[in-house]
Parts: structure tokens; sequence; C-alpha cells
């Protein structure tokens, strides 16, 4: 009985310190608030936003369940539209995650640059309706217009457009997502609003955190398998 009780006990111990690192912790730290420069970051406003878009991300995926193969975008073009997305959203995190496996899926590296910075001058004809359309919807805030949608799926069909607002929906929210909690983190943020957004970055630290992950494996699998002379840029 007393085991039983000791066990209980411990195990309710543990639980409130992990609650108290995960929830509380961050609202009272210190952080570094070394890059002020984040405020003006795409970011996410309020927790309202953030269920918003996880809910039209779970609407608009299960019609994507419907499309074909053939109707759904390669793997050059989804480099390049997350390209311009996190570019767009001026995420740090995402744009370096999307810059490494463009370059590793053998995009040239002038046409990653550029699209990273908004940049369409070199791209084909085939291609400028679909990132025309991932730019206006990070300036839309995520949203879709009719004719947005319209122009897009005239150039690729109707398929290929609703695969594609999905996609772009997700890369945007994890960029907002990413950019809450550098923004939060270090970016300043004056104490009564720190307290307005802190349920978004509660929210959104999960998925950045995801990413970043992402972003150490992928560095550290690409410092094992590239040459030097490619990492420097230099061929």
């Amino acid at each position: 009985m007393t085991a039983s009780i000791t066990s209980s006990f411990v195990l309710l111990f543990f639980f409130l310190v992990v609650a108290f690192r995960l929830l509380v912790f961050p609202y009272i730290r210190e952080w570094p608030e070394d890059q002020p420069e984040t405020r003006r970051l795409r970011r996410l406003d309020s927790p309202g936003e953030f269920f918003k878009l996880v809910s039209e991300l779970a609407g608009a995926y299960p019609m994507t369940k419907r499309v074909s193969r053939e109707s759904r975008p390669n793997r050059r073009m989804k480099d390049m539209l997350r390209l311009v997305v996190s570019g767009a959203a001026e995420c740090a995190l995402l744009s370096y995650i999307h810059r490494r496996t463009a370059l590793q899926h053998g995009l040239p590296q002038d046409l990653v640059r550029d699209l990273l910075a908004g940049r369409f001058e070199g791209v084909s004809s085939a291609d400028l309706p679909a990132l025309l359309f991932a730019r206006r919807l990070v300036e839309n805030g995520g949203a879709v217009s009719g004719g947005d949608l319209e122009a897009v799926s005239e150039a690729y069909g109707p398929a290929m457009a609703t695969e594609m607002e999905a996609f772009l929906k997700l890369v945007y929210f994890s960029s907002l997502c990413s950019n809450m909690v550098n923004y939060y983190e270090r970016g300043r943020v004056p104490r009564e609003e720190r307290s307005r957004i802190y349920l978004a970055y509660l929210l959104a630290r999960p998925v950045s955190w995801f990413m970043l992950r992402k972003a150490v494996f992928l560095e550290e699998y690409y410092t094992r398998t590239e040459p030097v002379e490619d990492r420097n840029g230099t061929t």
C-alpha cells in the first residue's frame, strides 16, 4: 500500500514538473530578445488563427485523396513552391530546410536564391502560374481567392489545383508557427503582448520543434554525404 502511494506521488510529481517546464517556464523565463527584427515576420496572431488554419488543413487534405498520382505536383514543383512560400513568409528555418532539400534534388543555386527572394524572371511559363499562386496565398494570409484558384485550375487542371492549395497551406502554416516561436523567444515582446500571444506560442512550439529537428537531421545528413566543395557552394 505504502509503495503504491509512493509510486503514485512520484509519478504525479514527475507530471507536474513536466507541465511546469512545458507550460509555465517559457512564460516566466528571460529570453535573449536579440532579434527585434522578428516583429515584422508573418506569424500567428492568436490561438484562433492556429485552430482556423488547422481546420482548413483538415478540410483540404481529405479532398486530395481523390487526386490521382498523375495530377499531383512533381518533386521539382513542390521544391519550388516550398521556396516561394517560406521566402515570402520570411521564415528563416523553413527557408533553410527547403533550400537544402531543393539543392539536393538538383535545382540550380541561382533559381533557389531567386525563388526565396520572390524573383521569377528565370522561371518557365509552365511553372509561373503555380509560383504566383503560392506567393498570392502568402500575401492573402493563407486565403485563396476565386480568381487565383481559377487561374491555377486553368493552367494545371482542377485536381492539381486542389492538391496544390492543400500543400501550400501546410507549408504556410508551418512557416507561421516557426515565425511565432522565433518572435516570442527572440523578438523583445512587450509583457502585455507576451500574455496575449502565449497560448498561440505554446500551440506553435510542437510544429516548430519538429521543423527544427528536421533541419538538424538535414544538416547532419548533408554534412556526411556532400563533398566539401558542394557545401561551400563552389561547384
